[in-house]
């Protein structure tokens, strides 16, 4: 058998689905799109953070400072000048902003038609306070740090010394959890899906479901928590899985506690004059929070240790002030909100600077000096990394001179000489230094090269009738300088070849001068 709905139980059940549908999707509508918001917004100095429920700004309370605005292209603008020290901030319906004050047990609303109206009163230090009304009023602490409310006027705050979520309705306020946190809350943050994200001050955000926020009454273990590791106090979410820290950085809700991280990976160093330069990889798993700071430690032979030298937030780091030739040995370690602790595998480096020293004949060669082919060239240094590769080379035309390798002591020593058919002129010496592990570093060193075996060489022969040299006076030549053991020559390399032909040349004159007279006879 069929039973038919009346059409107004129907029409009530359709409404009713949609009341259950619509709830979340408009709050969803309200957040501000993750997407349409930069990856970090400049604030300084921030505390409470609130989105106003259109989603189109972001309000910050800044200690000392005043209240700022920040629209979706990061642009910010200050609406509230004032040294008050600014703790909480959150939104009405209305666009009005509710603030609480440190050392003050009053949550005061702000109308923003009158910050409109009126900017050079709330641009004056102090002014708002004579302004603004006193929505409530604390009667068990001064320290109100969080704030929140949500479009039908609930508003959400804690206070520090009763690490409660305190829900206020009709100026009526009564405890959310059953018992006490086990950390004071410090900001609080509407979700996209009706629950409000409270932070605590050590730095674990927990999720108050709608159900549970609708029931009036939760355990603190029933919480569930959405990320940890989160510095500062406050926090506003997106419509997604996603908000900005007190810093400006957008990032997103992990879901797990966190334990302290991995170890950073892939630590390199790079030397230079007197300093390192570290680089290195974020640890695989970061332990369930982000990690905040990188940690460099230096090897400690006094205490057999290994000693911070410096923190930083990025994954790299320049050492500095450190010893040329001394052998240096690093580890990184990475933490989040629950610590750190874990090395790295260390790498060891040698700072040095490349200072070469060189000499020629027991003389030293200064720049652009200059250097006999044939000649030899010793180039010294010290304060270098043991074992390190180096190779002597004379450019343009590479030719390498000397090859070696830096002592135990960090000094080096090497010879070579200047190829004899080297063509005269200007030439470099570049001096390679190849640390393992390491940068190769080059030092460069020019030079002239004088070739007196390309000088042109030939016999001056005297005008004729003349006598070609005085007795016991050698003749003078100019030209190519011979090695020892070969004859200065104007042709041909081997003489025997042109005294044969001399012979032949002598022998053909005396034949033709014989048969010139036996036909003069004839005559």
């Amino acid at each position: 058998m069929r039973h038919n709905v009346s059409r107004p139980k129907l029409i009530g059940a359709v409404a009713a689905v949609l009341l259950v549908i619509a709830g979340p999707a408009a709050a969803a509508s309200a957040a501000p799109n993750s997407s349409e918001w930069p990856s970090e917004i400049s604030i300084s100095g921030a505390y409470g953070m609130a989105f106003s429920q259109d989603g189109s700004t972001l309000y910050v309370a800044q200690p000392q400072k005043g209240i700022a605005a920040v629209s979706s292209s990061g642009s910010v603008r200050e609406i509230i000048t004032s040294e008050t020290g600014f703790i909480a901030v959150a939104t009405e319906a209305d666009g009005d902003l509710l603030v609480t004050v440190d050392s003050d047990a009053n949550i005061y609303r702000i109308d923003m038609a009158d910050v409109d109206a009126n900017p050079e009163i709330y641009g004056t230090n102090g002014a708002w306070k004579g302004r603004a009304t006193i929505v409530y009023t604390s009667t068990s602490s001064s320290f109100l740090y969080s704030l929140a409310e949500t479009s039908d006027g609930t508003i959400y705050y804690s206070t520090y010394q009763d690490r409660q979520i305190n829900v206020l309705r009709g100026g009526v306020s009564k405890p959310l959890l059953t018992s006490s946190a086990s950390s004071a809350f410090v900001g609080f943050s509407l979700l996209s899906d009706g629950g409000l994200g409270a932070l605590d001050e050590s730095g674990v955000i927990s999720k108050v479901s709608a159900v549970q926020l609708a029931s009036g009454s939760v355990a603190p273990s029933a919480l569930t928590v959405l990320t940890t590791g989160v510095r500062g106090n406050g926090f506003a979410a997106f419509d997604g899985n996603t908000f900005y820290d007190t810093s400006g950085a957008k990032r997103t809700f992990k879901g797990t506690r966190a334990h302290i991280p991995d170890a950073p990976t892939g630590l390199t160093a790079t030397t230079g004059d007197g300093e390192v330069t570290l680089s290195w990889k974020a640890p695989e798993n970061d332990g369930g929070a982000d990690v905040t700071e990188y940690t460099v430690l230096a090897y400690n032979s006094d205490d057999d240790d290994f000693e911070p030298v410096m923190t930083t937030t990025t994954t790299t780091a320049k050492v500095t002030g450190l010893k040329n030739g001394t052998s240096y040995e690093f580890v990184v370690s990475a933490s989040n909100s629950a610590g750190g602790g874990y090395y790295s595998d260390s790498v060891t480096a040698t700072p040095f600077a490349l200072n070469v020293a060189y000499t020629t004949g027991g003389t030293t060669l200064a720049a652009d000096g200059t250097v006999g082919a044939g000649q030899s060239v010793t180039a010294t240094g010290s304060a270098l990394p043991p074992g390190a590769a180096l190779s002597l080379v004379l450019h343009s035309t590479p030719v390498t001179l000397a090859t070696g390798v830096v002592g135990s002591d960090g000094t080096f020593t090497l010879t070579g000489t200047i190829p004899s058919d080297t063509v005269a002129g200007a030439h470099t010496l570049i001096l390679t230094v190849a640390p393992a592990g390491d940068d190769v570093r080059s030092a460069e060193q020019s030079l002239t090269v004088t070739n007196a075996a390309q000088t042109p060489s030939q016999t001056v022969i005297p005008p004729s009738g003349t006598s070609s040299a005085t007795p016991g006076t050698p003749a003078s030549t100019v030209g190519p300088a011979v090695s020892a053991g070969h004859l200065a020559a104007t042709g041909a390399d081997d003489p025997e070849p042109a005294l044969a032909l001399a012979a032949f040349l002598v022998a053909a004159g005396l034949a033709f001068s014989v048969l010139s007279r036996s036909r003069a006879r004839r005559a």
